[in-house]
């Protein structure tokens, strides 16, 4: 009967661990316990059995699982410090965006004004050469009437000298 009983026990016992990932053993070895503690009472609850408690005292695994453990928990940390790259750069990328965007409307702005600067400064000329034409006209149609000539002699004359 005692076989039978150990059979039962180590049955339930290996059932519940099986139930649980791996983490939970070092993580949580209290709820680990007390739920193997409820499959072996369970199982030997038939044969009168009461089980107080189940302590896990050691967990052990396998070199290959525990290499296997480090290999995952260093992967997880790279993935993390690439997150953590990829959000930087897209900060500084969105900086670079940003200090891009304001040069470019800082550029178009001061060649737009230069733009202006050019057109006004060629109204300004073209009005003064508006104005030289005019006053030169008065003065000339002034002198042609002052000396009783035609503009045309006046001009020949003024050029053959």
């Amino acid at each position: 009967a005692e076989r039978v009983m150990r059979q039962a026990a180590r049955s339930a016992a290996l059932t519940s661990f099986a139930s649980h990932p791996l983490h939970a053993f070092f993580g949580d070895k209290a709820a680990v316990s007390e739920e193997v503690r409820l499959a072996v009472a369970q199982a030997l609850g038939s044969y009168g059995v009461l089980v107080e408690a189940v302590q896990l005292v050691a967990v052990e695994v396998p070199p290959s699982v525990d290499q296997m453990l480090m290999e995952a928990a260093v992967t997880r940390l790279r993935i993390e410090l690439t997150k953590r790259y990829k959000a930087m750069w897209a900060a500084a990328l969105l900086i670079r965006t940003m200090v891009a965007e304001q040069n470019r409307r800082a550029t178009v702005a001061a060649a737009r004004g230069a733009a202006a600067a050019v057109s006004e400064g060629a109204k300004a000329r073209a009005v003064r050469t508006g104005q030289t034409v005019r006053a030169e006209l008065e003065a000339l149609t002034n002198l042609t009437g002052s000396l009783r000539t035609s503009a045309v002699e006046l001009l020949s004359y003024r050029w053959l000298d």
